[in-house]
């Protein structure tokens, strides 16, 4: 192979070194070392004979047939500076020569856009603006500074489903803001719980009374819990007091504050009566006495109470008080379980369903003497039983005179019924007019659904009764009377 030369022309802002001779086809290896500062660009040879052509190379190439002239172009490198904004950034690269393309990537944080028309570059004193967030952009022959602006979206707050109360929060906020949710619970509720879901999550933020908005649409849910009653009643020193909220959801922390009417006393007992569980339960709150005051605390439970807190100098002193034992049926009777003499015992009752309390009386133990009050007594200075009489609601009593109750006619397909009247007084006959295939007659119940009587049918009426209330008539069939 023939071998040819290789020389460097003139350039400026750089050098290049490569080999000065080269065999035709062989790898011509060309190293441009830039001024500091500058780049090279630009990579060429031209052949060394009239109207040669310029021939592009990278780094290098093969060598012609003839001798060559090496060439490298040098262009001064600008600066990129990005201001990196809040809420997203700016990807670039952080230089360029004057004629590069750069791609500018404008990235938000969840929750944010770019503000359309923010996005700026500054170049030679010049501000050039552009809305895409992907931006195609030539280098001017100058030092350039990238800046952005970007807002908060806007961001929907719907409100989840609840129960026995409302509540109302804003339906727009922007990341950040902070959203406040006022709750109103319905009579008997309070707000026990409140918190938010973010779209696209499960997770649920607790939160009391407001919160700062996420970067995300979000669900607000109120959760309301039903109060229980406290009503609490004193063992002991009557000049001590026992003060404690009238009030509690399920599961809160109840606080009972004592004050002692004087040194040596503590709380040697505590108790209460849940009135669905029907049942006593101790509570494990009991603390030393601090000769002044006392505060307990015990968890609600899900139900009304009856709270006895007994006073003394010793739970020793529990063994030789007077007890209390119950007696009853057809509802249940409430009071303490034991009392020091002379002490005043509120009794509280509860009648089953369709019962009423007709007397309450207690008889001292060794005695046969029934001792009748009403409400509370003054505890004996023996042990005794509570008794507490209910008597049915359902005892017949005569018809009220000149009252009037209302008929309501059930229809049923097949069949035709009606009554000559709505309304008939307690005690009057009344016939109903009823037809229909294997018909029996009627029923008569009361407006809960409980059957009164049946009456079959003559000549398309049946009669029966008026009783003291208000009745449903009903056409029935000869198999249905039967069956009962």
């Amino acid at each position: 192979p023939r071998m040819n030369t290789i020389s460097v022309g003139a350039m400026s802002n750089g050098e290049v070194s490569v080999a000065s001779y080269a065999q035709t086809g062989s790898t011509v290896t060309v190293t441009a070392t830039p001024d500091s500062g500058y780049r090279a660009t630009r990579l060429y040879y031209v052949a060394n004979f009239d109207g040669a052509e310029e021939v592009e190379f990278t780094n290098s190439f093969t060598m012609p047939g003839y001798n060559v002239t090496v060439y490298a172009e040098f262009s001064f490198v600008y600066s990129i500076t990005v201001s990196q904004p809040s809420f997203g950034r700016i990807d670039t690269i952080s230089s360029a020569v004057g004629g590069e393309e750069i791609i500018i990537n404008v990235i938000s944080n969840e929750g944010y856009r770019f503000d359309s028309g923010s996005i700026l570059i500054v170049e030679n004193e010049t501000t050039v603006t552009f809305t895409d967030a992907t931006y195609d952009y030539i280098m001017p022959e100058s030092d350039i500074i990238i800046s952005v602006t970007f807002v908060a979206l806007d961001l929907t707050i719907t409100k989840g489903a609840t129960t026995n109360g409302s509540f109302a929060v804003q339906t727009l906020a922007t990341s950040g803001d902070t959203v406040q949710v006022s709750a109103t619970p319905n009579e008997g509720y309070a707000i026990g719980r409140t918190y938010y879901i973010a779209e696209g999550t499960t997770t649920e933020v607790d939160f009391e009374g407001s919160f700062t908005m996420p970067t995300r649409n979000v669900t607000v849910y109120v959760e309301f819990a039903k109060l229980y009653n406290i009503v609490v009643e004193k063992i002991g020193s009557s000049m001590s007091s026992v003060t404690c909220q009238s009030y509690a959801a399920a599961g809160a922390q109840v606080t009972l504050d004592v004050e002692y009417e004087g040194p040596g006393l503590t709380v040697i007992d505590m108790y209460y009566y849940g009135k669905t569980s029907k049942q006593y339960i101790t509570i494990n709150a009991i603390a030393p006495a601090l000769d002044i005051s006392d505060t307990f605390y015990f968890t609600m439970p899900e139900e009304d109470i009856i709270l006895w807190v007994v006073l003394g100098a010793d739970s020793s002193e529990i063994a030789s008080m007077s007890t209390i034992t119950t007696q009853a049926t057809n509802g249940e009777i409430i009071c303490a379980r034991y009392s020091y003499p002379n002490r005043t015992i509120n009794v509280y009752t509860e009648p089953n369903a369709g019962y009423t309390l007709s007397r309450t009386y207690y008889i001292v133990e060794g005695t046969t003497e029934e001792v009748d009050f009403e409400g509370s007594f003054a505890m004996p200075t023996s042990s005794i039983t509570v008794y507490a009489v209910f008597t049915s609601d359902e005892t017949d009593q005569p018809p009220i005179e000149n009252s009037t109750y209302t008929i309501t006619v059930r229809e049923r397909e097949g069949y035709t019924i009606s009554s000559p009247t709505s309304t008939a007084a307690a005690g009057e006959d009344v016939w109903i007019n009823v037809s229909g295939e294997d018909l029996y007659g009627i029923s008569i119940s009361d407006e809960n659904g409980d059957l009164i009587t049946f009456s079959s049918a003559a000549n398309g009426q049946a009669p029966f009764t008026m009783p003291s209330k208000n009745v449903v008539v009903y056409p029935i069939t000869t198999m249905e009377y039967v069956g009962g």
